[in-house]
């Protein structure tokens, strides 16, 4: 969703979640080597040696790889998820960009389709040296190892509760138009680069005004009191500046929002 999407006579509000986290399956314990080998059908050997190469010149440490095929596992169906990753990777990777480039369905040349995250993730659970794509809680549920992520300033970090708040915390929340932006690859040391939020849209106006104001409401008592619930399934609440924008924008549609305590 980007900032295009949000039409007239309709509000949004949301709330941040870890997209995704890259899991890989577990190497079998003694597969070991120093050839690195084509991945399907694009043969990265060179890229892979590069990396090798820097990361011992840079750490000290030999990297050991089996030398083995590496299946890509992806969606196959339009998916939100998909879209953060490729949109990450677009930030990322010029030759991504161009040839892939950001979008809910991507034209893969190479992997096997799994249907929504419990799909992927079962790929790649069952699939060895297979590498895919989830939202965080899908990876905690199957034990799958995951990696940390470059982001935008350069740092490696991990997914967790507390990198996709840093994220939310480093997006600006000042407009309107703030309410469906993008998070992917915010700046900041702590911030996993995608991490991205899920979207509420109501109506503003028409038949069933009554139940509209219910419906804003419950999401009211959702920002004060469903926190611990979010936390439970690995998601994470937005910063109080867009709660605040949001509640804003609801008063500004004449929705009410007011409830107990």
């Amino acid at each position: 969703m980007n900032s295009r999407t949000v039409l007239r006579g309709i509000s949004a509000s949301c709330r941040v979640t870890a997209s995704l986290v890259v899991l890989a399956a577990p190497m079998h314990p003694y597969a070991a080597g120093v050839a690195i080998r084509g991945a399907g059908a694009t043969f990265p050997f060179p890229i892979y040696a590069q990396w090798a190469a820097r990361y011992r010149n840079e750490t000290g440490n030999q990297v050991s790889l089996p030398n083995a095929n590496i299946t890509v596992v992806h969606r196959a169906e339009s998916s939100g998820t998909s879209f953060l990753w490729s949109d990450y990777l677009s930030q990322s990777s010029p030759a991504w960009k161009a040839a892939m480039g950001a979008a809910t369905t991507l034209a893969w040349p190479v992997g096997v389709a799994g249907v929504g995250n419990e799909g992927v993730a079962s790929y790649v659970q069952r699939t060895r040296y297979s590498i895919g794509y989830v939202e965080f809680a899908y990876a905690k549920q199957h034990n799958l190892p995951y990696c940390a992520l470059r982001n935008r300033d350069g740092f490696f970090v991990e997914p967790g509760k507390v990198s996709f708040a840093a994220a939310a915390n480093a997006a600006q929340w000042k407009s309107d138009a703030d309410l469906v932006q993008v998070l992917t690859n915010q700046s900041g040391p702590d911030s996993w680069p995608v991490t991205g939020a899920s979207f509420v849209l109501l109506r503003t106006a028409g038949e069933q005004a009554g139940r509209r104001n219910e419906v804003v409401r419950f999401f009211d008592w959702a920002f004060r009191q469903g926190g611990s619930a979010a936390a439970e399934l690995e998601y994470t609440q937005l910063p109080e500046a867009a709660v605040a924008l949001i509640r804003k924008s609801w008063a500004d549609a004449g929705l009410a929002a007011s409830t107990k305590p």
